[in-house]
């Protein structure tokens, strides 16, 4: 391996630590020259690559700053470069090593608070819930079963087990580089490759191992181990400029610069998705060359060819732009530690880079472009939906708070606290302010919310929580099934609480430690929301909303199908109503004296009767559809079955955890005409009546009165 020349001539001035790189290169060489296990289609990250940001770190150092680089920097700098990228040379064994925990003895704990096994089993549990443009990105094809690799034999391993292992490994691979400072590599059999010798001691090693990690982590953050490191000195242990070191593998490790300066040069493309995509190759061959300005000392050019389509384009032109963000912040932390005018301290030569992009003549629009979606088609849609019933706003506020509850009770159970089940609360309040004004105030004490969850959700029109990676992990089994039989699916709920007034005011607090209580107020019309934390808040969500006269009798007149304290049937959360601090009386709509239940494919319980109205006023049915404890329908009308004999649906609630029930999108009635238990079903009742059947004398008089009455069959007998 070829150590470029002005870095050669400072590590010749200690002897005993050329002679230690030398060693590490020729020990390390074998590793670098070997096939990738585990990431056969990535760019090259052997020798050819270290070699390329060695150089380009010489060629980011100005000529002058050479004079204040010390021999034990160079020693450091060059183990780092070799050791940053090793984890993408991780082979069966090493990576078995790490899983049975080999490694954990050197462990960084001030950076790392979980050993790999644990980091291996989070990584598992995550998978399971990717999306299929996650699966697509990292094994090329959206229909991959994913499934837990075989470690017992590399035999097992197929090309996606590796795919998913080498994903693992990509985001892990900067604290990898540490630990092989520390403790070496571990080959096949268990054989151990040490990294140097007893030359090289611990605090070397501690040295080296963070230059190495820093590329793949915020540099300040490297800040408490050189703190922990070093106390006051932190900022130059050993008398070392380290965090220049570091501010130099993360450019040079940016820009390749080829070794004769006069050939193709390429700017590395940075690769966060594997195996790496046609674009990001085509991409990384649009760019031809990058060096320095002639009119500006301090400025990269980047010479291109001409992209192929915008996707190219735009491509290229944010990774210019990332370049220019990592010299921003590699130049604001370099002068964090030396001051804004050091003197006998070595920097890096460029400031700026821009690109020939924007002379380029093009047959496209040079950005990016897709579907936008106007502001204005929020406010569009709750009509339609809705039809302006303010009754629809206080169903989708019940259902977000016993949603929230529900959630925290399978929280709560897997921390061990059975007792939070009992104390599910959601309390529902209309009261008076003045002649013109009421207060409509909904609060649970359910999980909350984070800061993410009110931007990405909350505050998103038609992005569902459900669906996030975060609530999957939570909320899902291995298997992928949901444990939590939740309502919200469509993420469009936040609209119909608009049915009740113009503005809301939210209060939440998440139930994870670290995330602080948060007020907000907003409309449909707003262009800034501001988000204040306050104090004093308990864990759940407040949502007031000053409602008109007129909304508040719509609310409460006593002839809607379904009022207002009526929309959730369940006892677990117990949810309250108040009308002017005096409590409402919830209707039993579902009390039936006999209640059947089965359960089909792909659902949780289903309970069904034909309620004794139906049995009174046979012409004039009233069925009732719930679906995780919120009603959908309460229809007078008759609701046929599929069925020759049995002539009309009974009334239904349905456990769906999964989410498969085909609702409408307003969720007032199903978006289907046969259920998809509707076979079933029908087999159900059928037992059911063949039973009673079976029961009765031959001549009783129970047959006409009973069986034909509540289950509206032709029934011919003699």
């Amino acid at each position: 391996m070829n150590i470029p020349n002005k870095f050669e001539k400072i590590l010749r001035q200690d002897h005993a630590l050329e002679d230690l790189v030398n060693d590490i290169i020729t020990l390390f060489e074998s590793i670098l020259k070997a096939e990738l296990f585990f990431f056969v289609e990535y760019t090259d990250h052997g020798i050819d690559h270290i070699e390329k940001v060695l150089k380009a770190a010489e060629f980011l150092i100005p000529e002058e700053s050479f004079q204040y680089i010390k021999p034990k920097e160079v020693e450091i700098f060059i183990l780092a470069v070799i050791l940053h990228d090793i984890g993408m040379h991780v082979q069966y064994s090493t990576f078995k090593a790490m899983i049975e925990g080999q490694y954990d003895a050197f462990r960084v704990d001030i950076l790392d608070k979980k050993a790999w096994k644990t980091l291996w089993e989070d990584y598992l549990s995550e998978v399971r819930h990717w999306s299929s443009r996650q699966i697509k990105d990292v094994f090329g094809k959206p229909d991959i079963i994913i499934r837990e690799p075989d470690l017992s034999d590399i035999d097992n391993l197929d090309g996606s087990d590796k795919k998913l292992i080498g994903e693992f490994i990509r985001r892990h691979h900067a604290r990898f580089a540490h630990e092989i400072a520390l403790k070496g590599f571990v080959g096949n059999d268990n054989v151990i490759i040490p990294f140097g010798d007893s030359n090289l001691d611990e605090r070397d090693r501690q040295l080296i191992g963070i230059v190495a990690r820093s590329h793949g982590m915020n540099i300040r953050d490297t800040f408490d181990f050189l703190k922990n490191l070093s106390q006051d000195a932190w900022q130059y242990p050993d008398g070392l400029n380290v965090v220049f070191l570091m501010v130099l593998l993360r450019m040079a490790d940016y820009l390749q610069i080829d070794k004769d300066r006069t050939d193709l040069t390429l700017l590395k493309i940075k690769t966060f998705n594997s195996p790496i995509s046609l674009l990001e190759h085509q991409t990384h061959l649009a760019i031809r060359l990058v060096d320095p300005s002639s009119n500006d000392p301090e400025l990269l050019h980047v010479v291109c060819n001409k992209p192929t389509d915008a996707q190219m384009y735009v491509k290229i032109q944010t990774l210019i732009k990332d370049i220019q963000n990592e010299l921003d912040l590699s130049w604001a932390v370099w002068g964090e530690i030396y001051g804004s005018q050091p003197t006998g301290k070595p920097k890096i030569g460029f400031r700026r880079i821009d690109s020939n992009l924007a002379e380029l003549e093009l047959n496209y629009v040079p950005q990016k472009i897709s579907f936008q979606v106007n502001s204005e088609l929020s406010k569009l849609l709750v009509a339609p939906l809705y039809g302006n019933n303010p009754t629809y706003g206080v169903r989708e506020l019940v259902q977000n708070a016993t949603d929230a509850c529900k959630e925290r009770i399978k929280i709560e159970k897997d921390k061990g606290n059975t007792d939070y089940e009992s104390q599910a609360l959601v309390t529902v309040s209309i009261d008076k302010i003045n002649d013109d004004q009421y207060s409509f105030k909904i609060t649970d004490n359910g999980k909350g919310m984070t800061l993410d969850e009110i931007l990405h959700y909350f505050l998103s029109v038609g992005s569902s929580f459900r669906q996030s990676l975060d609530w999957k992990k939570e909320f899902t089994s291995k298997d992928g099934k949901s444990s939590v039989s939740r309502n919200g699916r469509f993420g469009i709920g936040i609209l119909a609480t608009f049915l009740l007034g113009d503005e809301i005011t939210v209060k939440t607090k998440s139930y994870k430690a670290d995330s602080p209580a948060y007020q907000f107020a907003t409309n449909l019309n707003a262009e800034y929301i501001d988000l204040i934390k306050i104090d004093g808040f308990e864990i759940g969500t407040e949502i007031e909303i000053h409602i008109s006269n007129n909304t508040c009798e719509k609310l409460t007149r006593t002839n809607l199908n379904i009022p207002w304290t009526d929309w959730y049937i369940h006892d677990i959360p117990n949810v309250q109503y108040f009308l002017n601090g005096q409590e409402q009386s919830r209707k039993i709509i579902f009390n039936p004296p006999i209640i059947r239940e089965f359960v089909p494919k792909g659902y949780g319980k289903i309970q069904w009767a034909y309620q004794q109205k139906q049995v009174d006023f046979p012409t004039n049915f009233g069925v009732i559809i719930a679906c995780n404890g919120i009603l959908i329908t309460r229809d007078s009308q008759k609701q046929p079955l599929q069925n020759d004999i049995l002539r009309w649906k009974p009334s239904l609630i349905i456990e769906d955890p999964q989410g498969l029930l085909p609702l409408r999108l307003d969720r007032n009635d199903l978006d289907t005409e046969n259920l998809p238990f509707e076979k079933e079903l029908i087999e159900d009742i059928s037992k059911d009546i063949i039973a009673k059947l079976l029961m009765l004398p031959i001549f009783s008089n129970e047959i006409k009165k009973h069986i034909i009455a509540s289950y509206n069959i032709d029934l011919l007998y003699s």
